[in-house]
Order: structure tokens, then sequence, then C-alpha cells
């Protein structure tokens, strides 16, 4: 009993140590999970900092959205027209390229309104500022584009109706492609086809005039470019929220380790408190049989006293001299068996 409780205790030991190693596996990815969400939540409190103060728009839509001419465009209503699209993933660099000084458009319902918006803004000395009309002069009918090209308005969408034809005009007649050559290309063997600007994925832009914009491909940052930020916003939001999940399985993976190893303690300490009570049965019982053997051999030299004197009487007694047995006058019946230890001489003697 008592090796297969110490078995017991081993057993569980291993298995707390199994369990230990995994607890501590798990606060190192949950100590890894923090870092990465609170590094994650530093980048979007310093982005969203920057959407607040507006930055990397012009200082004349500034002045505009802080009710500088509150007079005759209430900041408001003022609408930017590209806070309120969303750009499919990949072509948001490209889009910046297409908008250009554009990109921080504000709507302008009433054209009638312009002359007076203009020379407030001069007047003022608020500085540069763009804005999109509801009316638009490009109209192009559909045509069939290759795969590597696409129109703007299916990768640009509207998140507003108030915006939506303000948005159309915006990239009316424009297109995304893959390499501007290859539009190019398409335009000089399609001469019916008609475009007001294209930009490729790395920056590149072909206009209606013909003319071609080389980019290096270098990737914007992220800090100056409004729309940028709000794309780099939108993914960090879903990293956080997705990470946060993951925290909290993890969190919940090591609680239940830690009620594990509560348990698995428990039960180690019932396997001991097991051990030490047969350990103490052993030693109760080692107690009483160490005792039984005391008495055992105090009994044996008894025993062996009792023999000793009975060897003594029987070899030493009695020890009456023939002249005193001669004085037995009263008759006596001397017996004596045939394998007896007396010697028959000794038998006659006693006899006589």
């Amino acid at each position: 009993r008592l090796g297969e409780a110490d078995a017991d205790v081993a057993e569980q030991q291993s298995k707390i140590e199994e369990l230990r190693r995994q607890y501590r596996d798990k606060q190192a990815e949950i100590q890894q999970a923090d870092r990465a969400i609170a590094s994650k939540a530093a980048r979007l409190g310093l982005l969203n900092d920057f959407q607040s103060r507006m930055e990397g728009f012009s200082d004349g839509i500034k002045s505009i959205m802080k009710g500088a001419l509150n007079d005759c465009l209430p900041a408001d209503s003022a609408k930017i027209v590209s806070q309120h699209l969303e750009v499919e993933e990949g072509w948001t660099s490209a889009f910046e390229t297409l908008m250009g000084p554009a990109l921080d458009a504000v709507a302008l319902p009433d054209a009638s309104e312009l002359s007076k918006i203009l020379a407030a803004l001069r007047e003022r000395n608020l500085g540069k500022a763009c804005f999109q009309l509801a009316q638009s002069a490009f109209s192009g009918a559909d045509f069939p584009l290759p795969p590597t090209i696409k129109k703007a308005a299916d990768v640009v969408k509207c998140q507003s109706e108030d915006i939506a034809k303000y948005a159309r005009n915006a990239v009316a007649g424009c297109y995304f492609c893959e390499d501007i050559s290859d539009f190019a290309k398409f335009v000089s063997q399609n001469p019916e086809f008609k475009f007001f600007c294209a930009v490729a994925r790395d920056g590149s832009m072909l206009d209606a005039r013909g003319t071609v914009y080389a980019s290096t491909g270098e990737k914007r940052d992220t800090e100056s470019s409004f729309l940028l930020r709000a794309s780099e916003i939108k993914r960090l939001k879903s990293e956080i929220d997705s990470d946060n999940d993951n925290l909290t399985a993890l969190n919940e993976a090591a609680m239940a380790l830690q009620s594990m190893m509560d348990a698995a303690e428990s039960e180690i300490e019932n396997k001991k408190n097991a051990a030490a009570e047969i350990k103490r049965e052993i030693s109760a019982i080692n107690a009483q049989t160490n005792e039984a053997n005391s008495q055992m051999g105090a009994k044996e030299t008894d025993l062996q006293r009792k023999n000793a004197e009975m060897l003594g009487l029987m070899v030493n007694d009695p020890n009456i001299e023939a002249e005193e047995l001669s004085k037995i006058t009263v008759p006596t019946l001397v017996i004596s068996g045939t394998k007896d230890m007396i010697k028959e001489s000794h038998t006659k003697e006693i006899a006589k």
C-alpha cells in the first residue's frame, strides 16, 4: 500500500510540473499578446489624434470645418467627400494619387455660393481649399474592359446617400489599372474609348491629355495621409478586436490550467496524507511487533530458566546420602524403568 501511495504522489507531482510548464507558456503568450495590443492601441490613439486634428487637410478646409465660413458654408453642414468613401483594399494610394488636391474636397450643394466662398477665403486669408460640385461635365459610355483595368466607381464605394452624387462626379471617367503602360496601349488600340484619367497601383498616372506622371512606387506615410489613416484605423480596430478575443481565450485557458493545478495540488496533498497515514500504521505495527518480540524474548528466557531448574532437580536432587536412606523404616517400593536416566547400580543402592 505504501509503495502504491508513493507512486501516486510521484505521478501527481509529475502532472503538476507539466501543468506548471503549460501555465508558464500560456502566461508568456498572454504577455506577448498584451504587448501587441498595447502597441497597436498606442498606434491607433496616435492616428485618431491625427484625424481629430485633421492632419493632412489643407489650411482652407481646416478653417471651413472649424467654422471660419459659417456665414456662407456652415461647418455643421460641410462634408468632406472622401471621408464618406470606402476604397477597395490595395487601391487606397492609387485613389489618393487620382484625387490629388481634391482629396479633401468639400461637397458644395449650391454652385451659386462658390464666388462668395472663394472671395471669403481670399479676404480672410484662410488658405487653399477644394470643393466638389454636384454637376459633372463628363459622361462616358460603358466600354468592355480587360481584367487588368477597373472603373474607379467599382473600386470606390460611397457610404452616404447624401454624398453619392458628389462621389460619382469625383471619379467620373476615372480608371485604375495594374500597369499604366498597358492602359496606354489599351487606349491607343481603342480610339473610341473615352476617359478622364487612369492611375496604376504603383501611383503612375495617365490623363486624357496624354500626359503620363511616372511614380517611384514608394508607399505613402499613413500618418500624413488622412485617407490612409482611416484605412489603417479600420485595420487596427479589427486587429485589436481579434487580438482581444484571442487574449480572452488565452486568459480563459490560463485560468483552466490554474484550476487544474489547484485540483492536482489538492489531490497530491490527499495522496501525501494517505501515504503518511500508511506510514503511521506501519510504525504502529512495527512498535507492536517489537513489543511482542520483547515479551516473547522475556517468556523464552523465563522458560529456559525453568527448564534449567527442572534439569537441575533431575541431575542434582535429591542429594541424600546412603546412611540417611538406611534410616527409612517404612516399607518402600523402588521403581525403575528399563530406559531410566538413573543408573541401575544407583537404583539397587537406593533399594538396599
